[in-house]
């Protein structure tokens, strides 16, 4: 994974409708949506693209272990639905393809998340922080790269271990495929300056002794507890991701009212919700400056 760096903006913004800032503010969590049902189905086909090209030249000896997994890695035999979840957000905070996108056009919001604050939110969920990439010769290289490692990793098993693993083998290709192919998208998309947090299998441990689970001695692994919600043409599975206790302030560095009739009203409004959900901070609540009209 391509995660972040040195250079990481201040803020992540996530652009959402009036019930999306509502449920987020409200419950204190984001959803977190499985990669074969986000609204462009195509975002992981796109990677799947990546990997036949990768795959049509790839040669393996008849005498490597790697061979037993190559024939259900080959297209013919791809029937995947991985089970990735994925939050959105972009580097930009007011963006007009991303309020027609993602906030309805208007009535929409973009919550800024304070970068630091997200990413300790997410790896207490279980989730990374990864920027996506968008160059297609660096997604290339980072699914040959992909291919290479598992194929080493196969091969240096010894022979009781790969006997062993065998029936886990391909899930594993596909567990980790699906993990790298969350965080590549299509070049045309780059406008969008994409962010996400990606979660890092069906399972998610946590301590049961109050420490810290890097510090911790005792731990439980548990599934993570699948939602679902109605699509635009299909049920949806999510998982919620944590932002925060009832007694802590969500990790908001901004809220942008989008292109309204009446924006005044609409920061008014906001700052009323943020006191309502015990959010007893109001700063950083601001306009969209982007004439955008539809009424």
């Amino acid at each position: 994974m391509v995660e972040s760096g040195p250079k990481d903006p201040r803020a992540l913004h996530h652009y959402t409708t009036q019930n999306g800032l509502i449920g987020i503010i409200r419950d204190r969590v984001v959803w977190a949506t499985n990669i074969c049902y986000m609204n462009d189905a195509r975002e992981f086909n796109y990677a799947m693209e990546l990997l036949r090209e990768a795959m049509a030249s790839f040669e393996c000896g008849d005498t490597e272990q790697f061979a037993f997994v190559l024939p259900f890695v080959r297209p013919q035999a791809w029937d995947v639905y991985p089970n990735v979840f994925v939050f959105s957000m972009s580097e930009h905070k007011d963006r007009l393809g991303l309020w027609r996108a993602y906030a309805g056009g208007v009535a929409g919001y973009s919550i800024g998340f304070s970068t630091s604050e997200l990413r300790e939110a997410a790896r207490k969920a279980g989730f990374h922080l990864v920027r996506c990439t968008y160059n297609r010769e660096e997604q290339q290289q980072l699914i040959a790269k992909f291919v290479e490692d598992i194929r080493s990793w196969v091969n240096s098993l010894s022979a009781g271990e790969f006997s062993m693993r065998q029936h886990t083998l391909i899930q594993n290709f596909w567990d980790n495929f699906a993990l790298l192919a969350a965080q590549l998208k299509h070049p045309s998309f780059s406008e969008e300056a994409e962010w996400r947090l990606i979660s890092d299998g069906m399972y998610v441990s946590r301590p049961i002794d109050g420490k810290e689970l890097s510090e911790s001695k005792a731990w439980v692994t548990e599934p993570r507890a699948i939602r679902i919600r109605t699509g635009q043409s299909t049920l949806t599975p999510f998982v919620d991701i944590s932002l925060s206790n009832n007694e802590e302030l969500l990790p908001i560095y901004s809220l942008l009212v989008g292109p309204s009739i009446d924006p005044t009203r609409g920061i008014h409004a906001v700052q009323m919700l943020l006191l309502s959900c015990k959010q007893h901070s109001t700063k950083g609540v601001g306009a969209s400056t982007i004439p955008y009209r539809t009424w």
